[in-house]
């Protein structure tokens, strides 16, 4: 297997020539860290003809850049990043209110602001009769925070995005509030009960990386056995427009409730997720899930998600079950190796006993973030390829190289292959679709170097490249993906 990555690895960088400079001719979409309000991930698959692979069109690509929290559990706009102990420019002592993670800086006693800009440029080369692409992303978003009263605190985030395709005709740019809330504070400034829209994004993206309009409730508590919390909301998307600026509302309903225990260096939940959708469809799951991640030992770090879906599709009763786990090896303070394995199940087409066996993600996901401690926040399922845990095995072999604090490189190598053959494919980055015959989905390397030691500055360079499997054909051809993001948080 190590001559096969070693392969894997000269084939990636003999398709990227060293001759070739990013530069303002090659631009490019933002990172699509989350999927757009107005290209929502369909609980459908897109109908395209099946044996067939094409990367995904710039549109399809563009998911939003979304705010870089740190990592560690569930977060809302005020995370756990906001306390004095993780941010030490500021004096816990002169703190009249705990500014969010959003709006760092204080204005006065009861103001804070904070901002965000993010520019990414890269480019597609042509592939298999496709055409090559160049484009530019921007995101820019600024908050606002306010405790007006002793016991009362709001945040409103606005967010701007826009896209520009070299050749093609501009964009309709994306407008709208990425969180506008209102929170009952306890004794401590810590948010006990909160109305509006709040932005939730776990550590992995893996359950949350979306804003919810309703009502939010937490509670927190220490014990003999290490620090609890309890988190509950329900509330709907489309309440509000996300994207002020274009037609069309999404219309779901969600509810949620977990408790999560902190001990040391680790973290383990239990969690109920419940989603409807107001449409025909009658589409009702219910996720029950139990997590864990942190450090096992001075050397070891790991992840674990195991899932359940009940509850109803269409006619249909939801009967599936999804899996991912998964450690972080150190072998010195500057290289770690990372293995995983994820599998979702999957849907026997010939079955007619009317239970749906195919296991999908909450809907709210975007499976980007970090893999332990140390690296960068990445798309942990593949950069290009984007697969949702649905009808899927995923096998994860990769390397961390961090020779100075602030300074990553991640190689990750992924295999795919699916549960029940199928003509269905819930992979984001790819156009085409399986043929419905063979499992084999393909092969993907990613690499990925992060340059984080510039205060409130990060530069990020992504390289990607897809195999197809015998699922997409013989004439299916390789795919791959270039961009470079930079964000400075001010």
């Amino acid at each position: 297997m190590a001559a096969g990555l070693a392969a894997r690895v000269a084939m990636l960088m003999m398709c990227f020539p060293a001759d070739r400079a990013l530069a303002a001719s090659d631009l490019e979409p933002p990172r699509q860290d989350r999927q757009p309000q107005t290209q929502r991930q369909s609980l459908q698959p897109i109908p395209v003809e099946p044996g067939s692979v094409k990367q995904e069109s710039v549109e399809q690509a563009l998911a939003g850049v979304a705010v870089e929290s740190p990592p560690g559990g569930i977060s809302n706009a005020v995370p756990l990043a906001a306390h004095p102990s993780a941010n030490p420019s500021l004096n816990a002592a002169a703190l009249p209110f705990n500014t969010p993670w959003d709006a760092p800086h204080l204005l006065n006693a009861s103001w804070s602001w904070g901002g965000e800009h993010v520019s990414l440029i890269g480019t597609r080369p042509a592939s298999a009769g496709q055409a090559g692409e160049q484009w530019l992303g921007q995101e820019l978003k600024l908050a606002v925070a306010a405790k007006p009263f002793a016991r009362v605190s709001g945040l409103v985030s606005l967010k701007w995005q826009k896209l520009y395709v070299v050749d093609r005709p501009d964009r309709a740019s994306q407008l709208g509030f990425e969180s506008a809330y209102l929170s009952w504070l306890d004794a401590g400034g810590e948010p006990r009960l909160s109305l509006g829209r709040y932005y939730y994004e776990d550590s992995r993206g893996f359950l949350f990386h979306q804003s919810v309009d309703g009502l939010h409730a937490e509670h927190r508590w220490s014990s003999a056995h290490g620090d609890w919390q309890a988190r509950a909301f329900a509330g709907r998307q489309g309440v509000w427009k996300e994207n002020l600026l274009a037609q069309g509302d999404d219309d779901t309903s969600y509810g949620f409730v977990e408790l999560q225990l902190r001990h040391d260096a680790r973290q383990a939940s239990a969690y109920v997720l419940a989603r409807e959708s107001h449409t025909a469809d009658n589409d009702s799951p219910v996720l029950l899930g139990v997590r864990s991640s942190g450090r096992l030992s001075s050397s070891w770090d790991h992840w674990l998600e195991l899932m359940l879906a009940r509850g109803e599709s269409g006619s249909q009763s939801l009967r599936g079950y999804g899996i991912d786990v998964g450690g972080i090896w150190r072998w010195s303070p500057a290289i770690s190796a990372i293995a995983g394995y994820a599998y979702a199940s999957g849907h026997d087409r010939d079955s007619d006993d009317g239970v749906n066996r195919r296991f999908r993600q909450t809907g709210l996901q975007l499976n980007n973030g970090w893999i332990g401690e140390g690296g960068t926040k990445l798309k942990y399922y593949g950069e290009l390829t984007k697969p949702e845990l649905s009808n899927i095995g995923l096998s994860t072999l990769g390397l961390r190289f961090t020779p100075a604090e602030g300074v990553s490189l991640e190689v990750l190598y992924h295999r795919y292959r699916q549960a029940q053959a199928d003509t269905r494919f819930y992979g984001y980055g790819l156009k085409g679709a399986p043929n419905g015959l063979d499992r084999a989905l393909g092969e993907e390397l990613d690499l990925v170097f992060s340059y984080r030691r510039i205060r409130g500055l990060k530069l990020e360079l992504n390289l990607a490249q897809f195999w197809p499997g015998e699922a997409f054909g013989a004439q299916a051809r390789p795919l791959s993906l270039i961009y470079l993001e930079t964000r400075w948080r001010f």
